[in-house]
């Protein structure tokens, strides 16, 4: 047996839900979002649910996914949004206001990313801080999608639910199995991955059902051929049946698969109310789409929205509830008040996870990828040197650079930082705030490597060792403006215009940090005359 295929079965023998049957439960108590006074005294602004009738919905349902690793904004710009912290205080606020809360995540809690620096074991540390911030905001359930398959799921697995059998949120994947395996889960209650779950009701919140399934296009993004998929539709037709029996009144298909998957779904099984799909793009509809009468949510990426939708007691018992949506950006007004910071769930929670970071030095363990001039000159031992080694010869660029903010971009890490601190000993955050963290020979850590702290030079001119040995060096020199095709080559030209192509290469570094998620309000165009160097330019053309 391969080592794929044996790990796929350990999977499946310790976790495995949905293999002979759905695998329905009843939910067990959900940790409780307190009640007044919430986290933050400001009220809901004006613009959230104005439109809703004005009386208590019989549900409040927050809806959520596709976190993708987004743990916490990074906070070096405003406004960001996102973050469990807002999350949390969003759903106070809602049970101040004396709603009935109930929340349900699709899954994709975390990915592996597109670019920059990455390291498997603080994707497993953020797996397991996602899972105790969800249990910390009252989720009963969570679904699976292909990033938390490809995790690989059983290690996620066991950085907390073989941990914490009771503890929620319970992990749901109705359409996973393997039907020659079967066995119970540690605490020999049953399989520690289900397919459905009841909330029963509570005051007058309703009695809600989810179900959570893996469509074909989901599917096919799962690396792990091993693990084995049925047919979604007649363990669907099963889930409904036990559904009707403990008689749920709202019932929610957690459905990781495309809009139009999940259209489909829809018109297959029209007792679903709800259906919260996967999001093509990052930022999600304003409104659902509605497909007989079935609301297909869309909640966007990274955690920076949540939808919240009410259902409103309708007296009709042929369609009980009336719906009404609101997708809510989690803003800067769902921060925290500073005097309530300090008992804060999610906040010590966030800390936690900083302080694992730190103790388990993960800094040092990220593999160092070499630097595309370390690549063109094989055979020469090229290295980072530092801005200090620039002062010499650049006096004028030197103090352009002392007078931005790059020359002191780490002290926002050990200064600046909150919420959680220890920013320093996160590689996923020093990447773009010391010089070469991602390349051989770059930024390690303080101690062995200090003279590499905050944005320098050599962040876009790239390891300056040679040129700093044989400043006069034709080649080494031109290795210093990547951005360049000759050497003659001038980002301003004598007419004082720019020359696109150059500045467009300069723009593309710029936005390896500067990018929507870490600085939404860039403008290269503005930030770019703050830090312009090099030869004197001309006065531009009028």
């Amino acid at each position: 047996m391969s080592h794929t295929t044996s790990r796929s079965r350990r999977i499946l023998a310790v976790l495995a839900g949905a293999v002979a049957a759905v695998g329905f439960a009843a939910a067990p108590p959900v940790a409780s979002v307190p009640n007044p006074p919430a986290p933050i005294s400001k009220p809901l602004s004006p613009v959230h649910f104005q439109r809703w009738p004005d009386r208590v919905p019989s549900v409040a349902l927050i809806l959520s996914g596709e976190q993708h690793s987004f743990i916490k904004f990074c906070g070096c710009s405003s406004p960001q949004l996102g973050g469990f912290e807002r999350r949390y205080n969003l759903m106070a606020k809602l049970k101040e206001k004396g709603w009935p809360v109930a929340a349900l995540d699709l899954g994709d809690l975390v990915k592996r990313p597109e670019k920059g620096p990455f390291l498997q074991a603080q994707n497993l540390l953020k797996y397991k801080a996602e899972m105790q911030l969800l249990g910390i905001l009252g989720y009963p359930a969570i679904g699976l999608g292909a990033n938390d398959f490809n995790l690989p799921l059983l290690e996620g697995m066991a950085m907390y639910t073989l941990q914490n059998p009771d503890a929620n949120p319970k992990v749901l994947s109705a359409n996973l199995a393997d039907r020659n395996v079967n066995f119970p889960d540690a605490t020999g209650n049953g399989s520690m991955i289900g397919g459905a779950i009841v909330l029963p009701p509570e005051g007058n919140r309703p009695t809600i059902g989810a179900v959570a399934v893996v469509a074909p296009s989901v599917q096919d993004k799962v690396k792990d051929k091993a693990l084995k998929f049925t047919d979604y539709k007649p363990v669907v037709t099963n889930a409904l049946k036990q559904l009707e029996e403990n008689k749920v009144e709202l019932k929610v298909l957690l459905f990781q698969g495309l809009p139009r998957e999940a259209a489909a779904a829809a018109k297959e099984f029209p007792q679903f109310q709800v259906i919260l799909c996967c999001s093509e793009q990052e930022e999600p509809p304003g409104n659902p789409t509605v497909v007989g009468d079935t609301q297909i949510v869309q909640v966007g990426w990274r955690g920076r929205y949540v939808g919240v939708l009410g259902a409103f007691a309708s007296g009709n018992a042929a369609k009980p509830f009336d719906f009404h949506y609101q997708i809510v950006p989690l803003g800067e007004e769902f921060e925290t008040d500073k005097d309530r910071e300090k008992d804060h769930p999610v906040l010590a929670t966030l800390e936690d996870y900083s302080k694992a970071v730190r103790d388990q030095n993960l800094l040092v363990k990220y593999s160092k990828q070499p630097h595309p001039t370390q690549v063109n000159r094989k055979g020469k031992r090229i290295t980072f040197v530092g801005s200090e080694a620039c002062r010499t010869c650049h006096v004028e660029e030197t103090a352009k650079w002392q007078a931005s903010k790059h020359s002191h971009a780490f002290d926002a890490l050990t200064t600046y930082a909150k919420k959680p601190s220890l920013r320093q000993f996160d590689g996923e955050c020093v990447v773009c705030h010391t010089i070469g963290f991602e390349f051989a020979t770059g930024y390690i850590d303080e101690r062995r490597t200090p003279n590499l702290k905050h944005v320098g030079c050599e962040n876009c001119h790239g390891p300056g060792s040679l040129h700093a040995a044989e400043p006069f060096n034709r080649d080494y020199r031109a290795d210093m403006s990547p951005w360049k095709t000759a050497p003659t080559d001038r980002v301003r030209r004598p007419d004082g215009k720019y020359d696109d192509k150059m500045l467009l290469k300069i723009h593309d570094m710029c936005h390896k940090c500067h990018d929507t998620d870490n600085d939404p309000k860039f403008k290269f165009e503005e930030k770019w005359p703050l830090i312009e160097h090099g030869k004197k330019p001309t006065a531009p053309a009028k």
